[in-house]
């Protein structure tokens, strides 16, 4: 029973575990790169588990593509704040 119990948490967290880490594989592009990716990968998988829904892949995207476009805004009012 626990040994049953311990390979159901283990199961659950390989999902999660795998996308951090290659989110990890590339911190070389740097840091804003990492962010992005383990923003995706954890609204993926928190999608995926809390809601159970199919689109969790989409939902991931979607919030990473959020990030990306308020991140540009955000350095574009820098380069006019500037100027």
């Amino acid at each position: 029973m626990l040994i049953d119990e311990l390979l159901q948490v283990l199961g659950t967290a390989v999902v999660p575990v795998c996308l951090v880490l290659i989110g990890l594989s590339l911190e070389h592009y740097g840091l804003r790169t990492l962010l992005y990716g383990t923003l995706v990968a954890l609204t993926a998988w928190a999608t995926f588990e809390r809601l159970g829904v199919v689109y969790y892949l989409l939902a991931g995207v979607l919030v990473g593509n959020v990030y990306e476009a308020a991140r540009r805004q955000w350095q574009a009012r820098g380069r006019t704040a500037q100027a």
